[in-house]
């Protein structure tokens, strides 16, 4: 507690210090109290942000560019008509087999263009659930570089546009 009586998070190390036969014990603590705030504001805009993604049914996904893998998190796999609990990643070729055949070859191109334009503009597509029916959804999405500006994955969102519009 701060002598104006606001509390604030310390880090602390104690260490015990024995000398003519006095135990003595050394504190050295510094002030975290902006770490923790900003700790908590993030977990805040966290919680904030999967709640307008549940209330949309908006999906997040990102390709890894080097390793080809495609990943995301249960809201995208609705979107595919995949179980919420099916593995997070996949071979991109996987997920072009949930995609209608006249839109993989659109969608690869655009997932291309992005690697070097940097966007990903909304892409419309046609979702093959594995029950037969088909769905359409929609991706856009940004490119990640890595500090030597190479390309490391394309993020984006993925939603049913029926559902966004209801509100589902």
């Amino acid at each position: 507690c701060r002598l104006s009586g606001e509390y604030m998070w310390v880090e602390a190390v104690l260490t015990p210090i024995k000398t003519d036969g006095e135990l003595l014990l050394h504190v050295l603590w510094r002030d975290i109290t902006d770490q923790k705030r900003e700790q908590q504001r993030r977990l805040q805009c966290e919680e904030q942000l999967q709640q307008v993604l549940a209330a949309t049914s908006t999906g997040l996904w990102w390709w890894d560019v080097v390793t080809n893998q495609f990943h995301c998190n249960a809201q995208a796999r609705a979107c595919f008509g995949w179980p919420a609990t099916e593995a997070e990643s996949l071979p991109l070729e996987l997920l072009l087999t949930a995609i209608h055949p006249d839109d993989c070859a659109p969608l690869q191109a655009a997932l291309e263009r992005a690697t070097e334009h940097g966007d990903l503009p909304a892409h419309s597509l046609r979702a093959l659930w594995p029950d037969g029916t088909v769905h359409p959804a929609v991706l856009s999405g940004k490119l990640v570089t890595n500090e030597f500006y190479q390309p490391q994955r394309v993020q984006g969102v993925v939603y049913t546009p029926c559902a966004q519009v209801l509100g589902q």
